[in-house]
C-alpha cells in the first residue's frame, strides 16, 4: 500500500499508520493486584474521563497499535490482561477510527510457561496477548539477565515455535550498548524467532539491527521519532532537567546519536519502523511532582512532525513520500504479517497549514482545577507547518 495522493505539494493523503510501541496504561484502571486477586479500586473519575478523551485523540488516526503493558501483575493473572484491554476499550467513546489494539506483556524471571499458555491460548480474544516484552540485562524485578534459566528457555522456545514476537527494551544501568549486546545474543540463540528492538537511539543500535537483518534474522527496530529530533541538551543542562516535557527513557543522547536515529527513521529500510513510545502523563506528574518519564504523541502532532522531517530530508532512499509510508506502516505490516482488518483502509489527510499545538489534552478553555490532570502533548505551544485535516473517512 502506498501514498494515495501526492500530486498537490500542499496536501498528502495516506493510509493510517501502525505504531508498534505505545503505552495505553497511562489511563487509570479500576483493577489492581491484592493478595493475588484483582479487586475493584477507587479511581479518580475526573482523571479517568480526561484520559479517556485523550485516548480518542491519541488512537483515532492509527490502523493498529501495539500496547506495551509494563505491568508484572498482568502476567501473573490472565484476568488482569483482559481487564487492562477491556478497560481501555470500554471507557473510551466508540467511533469508526478506533484501531486494532495488540498487547505486549512483560516477561520476567518469575514468568512461568504454564501461565503464558493460559493467556496465549485464551478463548477470549481481548484477553489474548500479541507479544512479549523483556528487559535484558536489568538488575531488577523486571530484568532478565540469565538466558540459561530453564523456565526462560522454555518460554523463549514456546515463543519461537508459536511465532510470538519478543520485544526488547534496549536500555541498561550498565549502558545502552550492554542491552543491545544482550538483544543480539538472544536473537542468535533463537534464529527462528521474531524480535523487536524497542529503541533505536544511536549508531550502535542502528548497526546491530541492520546486521542481524542482513544475516537473515527476523528483527525490527522501533524508532522513537523524538530520539531523531532531540539531543540531551534539549532537556538537561548542568545535570539538571530544564525541560521535563522532553524527559523520557531511554534519555536523549548526543547530536551523533540523533543523526543515526534519524537515519533509521528517514531511510526507512525494511528493518525499521515507527514506535513512538508514547505514554500519557499528566501535567502535574511531568512538571510538578516527580518529573515522570514519558512523552505523549498525539497523531495529530506526530504525523505533521514526521511529514516535515521527511520533506526536509528529501529523497534519501527513493521519494520521501514512499519512505514516510514505509516508516509509519508498511515495514511493520510486512514484519508482523497480520491479517487485513477494516482499519487498514482508514485514511489520514494532511494539509500545509500552520497551527499551534495545544498546551494540554483534552483542550478546553476553562478547566479550572482539572488542568493539572490533563496530558502534556509533545510540542505543546509550538507552531507546526502541517496539519491533520480529515474525518477519518475514505470517501
Amino acid at each position: 500500500m502506498s501514498t494515495l495522493k501526492t500530486t498537490d505539494p500542499n496536501t498528502i493523503e495516506f493510509l493510517a499508520g501502525f505504531d508498534i510501541h505505545r503505552h495505553l496504561d497511562g489511563q487509570p484502571t479500576p483493577y489492581h493486584r491484592r493478595d493475588h486477586c484483582r479487586e475493584i479500586q477507587e479511581v479518580d473519575p475526573v482523571q479517568q474521563f480526561l484520559f479517556s478523551l485523550v485516548n480518542v485523540c491519541g488512537l483515532g488516526l492509527f490502523s493498529r497499535v501495539i500496547d506495551i503493558a509494563n505491568t508484572i501483575e498482568l502476567v501473573a493473572d490472565p484476568r488482569g490482561l483482559y481487564f487492562h484491554v477491556r478497560n481501555i476499550i470500554d471507557e473510551t467513546p466508540v467511533h469508526d477510527g478506533w484501531p486494532q489494539v495488540l498487547v505486549a506483556i512483560v516477561l520476567t524471571p518469575a514468568t512461568k510457561l504454564a501461565d503464558l499458555r493460559l493467556m496465549f491460548d485464551n478463548e477470549l480474544v481481548w484477553a489474548r496477548p500479541f507479544a512479549l516484552k523483556i528487559f535484558p540485562g536489568f538488575r531488577s524485578v523486571h530484568g532478565v539477565d540469565d538466558y540459561d534459566a530453564p523456565e526462560f528457555c522454555a518460554v523463549m522456545e514456546y515463543a519461537q515455535d508459536q511465532g510470538i514476537p519478543v520485544m526488547s527494551h534496549v536500555e541498561s544501568p550498565d549502558g545502552a550498548e550492554v542491552a543491545t549486546v544482550k538483544f543480539a545474543e538472544l536473537v542468535k540463540r533463537y534464529p527462528a524467532g521474531k524480535f523487536v528492538s524497542a529503541h533505536v537511539t544511536n549508531r550502535y543500535d542502528y548497526d546491530v539491527v541492520r546486521e542481524l537483518h542482513a544475516n537473515g534474522h527476523r528483527v525490527l527496530g522501533a524508532v522513537n521519532p523524538q530520539h531523531a529530533l532531540h539531543t540531551q541538551a534539549d532537556y538537561l543542562q548542568d545535570g539538571r532537567i530544564v525541560n521535563p516535557d522532553l524527559y523520557m527513557h531511554p534519555p536523549f543522547g548526543s547530536k551523533t546519536d540523533a543523526f543515526w536515529a534519524g537515519m533509521a527513521m528517514l531511510m526507512a529500510e525494511p528493518c525499521f519502523a515507527l514506535g513512538s513510545d508514547s505514554v500519557a502523563k499528566t501535567i502535574v506528574s511531568k512538571r510538578v511532582e516527580s518529573l515522570s518519564a514519558g512523552i505523549y504523541w498525539s497523531p495529530e502532532v506526530l504525523y505533521p512532525v514526521l511529514i516535515a522531517a521527511f520533506e526536509k530530508a528529501g529523497d534519501l532512499n527513493g521519494p520521501w513520500q514512499a519512505s514516510f509510508n514505509r516508516f509509519i506502516r508498511q515495514n511493520a505490516e510486512s514484519f508482523f504479517g497480520l491479517k487485513p482488518v477494516w482499519q487498514d483502509w482508514q485514511l489520514v489527510r494532511c494539509i500545509r497549514q500552520q497551527w499551534t499545538v495545544p498546551e494540554r489534552y483534552p483542550e478546553y478553555s476553562s478547566l479550572g482545577e482539572w488542568q493539572d490532570k490533563c496530558v502534556v502533548p509533545y510540542g505543546a505551544g509550538k507552531t507546526l507547518e502541517w496539519r491533520v485535516k480529515n474525518s477519518m473517512s475514505s470517501e
